[in-house]
């Protein structure tokens, strides 16, 4: 069971492209001895990050040189100092080797002199005491090389084994635990490292909208990305832009705040800017989209926070003018925008789960990818009422960064009862989009109804003379409302709405 865990992780991360590097430099650089590990945990676990788009460098044996040379080769110099993180794997036998020893001062060295340089040791089959102590089978080895070795040397080895066993981020192997497990804690810890704070939850939903848009006819295929304010639409739409556009070369466009730009540019300069000529010259002279002698281009499209549908589909013109293969994404807090604008699929962005929305929060509070035990529970408490929405988390986290578990308790208390202007301006913007039927709705659910089940909220509003069968489906779609369990909710954001009806 836990293998499956590991490979539908390396599969929902190794299709997205933006994480990709460079031949020349890698991600994780991996020293182990050569007792046995390198063949089997290492290999296992050099393939395991592999699969969710790590790229690894590990020791190998033609790089080992004579025990009694002090310095590496060039070629793990430069593995050790082009990588983000450094994996130590300290097995019994590792102080044995004098190569393994002279690795792990270089690793030492590289953290101290790198800004961001990340050391994890793994403690495989050895105690971290044994380690930092020097005892044990440990100690015996160092018995020897002190016999043998320069005493700075020898100094120089302790020191770099003391400060490695050190290392909070330091995982072990014990008699509970399967290899299989210590692989997986070390994969998801090296991928939360990795991965920027603000692409966590990103791949999986790329995901499902690549399927959505794969099970569409070879035509115009086209999706909408819908959800609330924060919650991730345009990141998402622009990571699966990066990830696609290289299969349109040249005729890929992401109109970010589609709705800004056209009103600052106007349709046709919107169009010279972004649309293919080809597409131009039909739009332009209103060519038929059979005529034989037009090569076919197919041409991929984003239109970010769409909020007029007649904007969005006087610039498009129709999707007739596009060739078949094209590719049209238009992202809007509003279903139906998407509906009027013939988008074939919709999708819903949900809010992060617990386990992604923890990660984001902790990697803006404490730049790890998991609270430290003081302060997980607050940390789990400002997730909890974060509801899963990115935007909200990143600001938490970072308003919070630095503080006490205590402090950071009380100064969230203050940001619930007075949210941050940057958060509600963006709430704000879809209450004025709305009819005054729809704020009046909006505001007494907000200030009264929030949580109470549907039918009664309905007979009081109806009675109040507010159409709310219609208003409510209004909200809904606009994404300031949801319905759960025959229940009206709201977004915590969203609630407290007289603060900024006020404002």
């Amino acid at each position: 069971m836990a293998r499956t865990s590991v490979k539908t992780t390396v599969t929902e991360q190794a299709r997205l492209s933006p994480f990709s590097r460079g031949s020349s430099h890698h991600d994780v650089f991996i020293s182990s001895s050569c007792d046995g590990t390198r063949d089997t945990f290492v290999s296992h676990l050099s393939a395991a990050l592999k699969r969710v788009n790590i790229t690894v460098m590990e020791e190998d044996d033609k790089n080992k040189v004579p025990e009694t040379r002090q310095y590496l080769p060039k070629k793990t110099r430069l593995g050790i100092e082009r990588s983000k993180i450094c994996i130590v794997v300290l097995s019994e036998d590792f102080a044995s080797s004098k190569h393994s020893l002279t690795t792990l001062a270089e690793i030492i060295e590289w953290r101290h002199s790198k800004t961001g340089a990340t050391v994890v040791p793994v403690f495989y089959g050895v105690d971290r005491s044994l380690v930092e102590q020097q005892i044990g089978k440990y100690g015996e080895a160092f018995s020897k090389h002190e016999a043998s070795e320069p005493k700075d040397r020898v100094t120089e080895w302790r020191n770099a084994l003391t400060e490695a066993a050190s290392i909070k981020e330091g995982l072990h192997s014990n008699a509970e635990s399967s290899d299989l497990k210590l692989m997986e804690d070390i994969v998801s810890y090296v991928h939360g490292r990795l991965i920027p704070a603000d692409k966590i939850g990103v791949s999986s939903r790329v995901l499902e909208i690549e399927n959505l848009l794969s099970k569409q006819p070879w035509v115009v295929r086209s999706i909408g990305i819908w959800g609330m304010p924060g919650i991730g639409k345009t990141t998402i739409a622009k990571a699966a832009f990066d990830q696609t556009k290289g299969n349109f070369k040249s005729r890929s466009r992401f109109i970010q705040n589609f709705e800004r730009e056209f009103e600052k540019e106007g349709m046709s300069r919107l169009r010279g800017q972004h649309l293919p000529s080809h597409v131009k010259e039909k739009l332009d002279i209103n060519r038929s989209i059979t005529n034989n002698s037009q090569r076919e281009e197919s041409v991929f499209l984003v239109l970010d926070d769409v909020r007029n549908p007649i904007n969005a589909e006087s610039f498009l013109g129709g999707f007739e003018w596009f060739d078949p293969g094209s590719v049209i994404i238009i992202t809007s807090r509003n279903k139906q925008v998407l509906v009027q604008c013939r988008m074939v699929e919709i999708y819903e962005v949900k809010g992060l789960d617990d386990k992604e929305g923890l990660k984001l929060f902790s990697q803006c509070a404490f730049g790890e990818p998991k609270p430290e035990d003081g302060h997980l529970k607050v940390s789990e408490m400002i997730v909890k009422y974060a509801n899963g929405n990115a935007k909200a988390l990143s600001h938490y986290g970072n308003e919070l960064k630095g503080k006490k578990p205590e402090e950071m308790e009380i100064e969230f208390c203050k940001l619930k009862l007075n949210p941050p202007a940057e958060i509600l301006e963006v709430f704000k913007n879809s209450y004025n989009e709305l009819s005054e039927n729809e704020k009046n709705i909006f505001m007494d659910i907000a200030c009264f109804f929030k949580g109470d089940k549907v039918d009664r909220v309905m007979q009081v509003l109806d009675g109040c003379g507010f159409f709310p069968c219609i208003g409510i489906d209004y909200l809904v779609e606009k994404s300031l409302v949801t319905i759960r369990g025959n229940k009206v909710e709201m977004h915590y954001k969203t609630w407290p709405g007289k603060s900024f009806v006020k404002k």
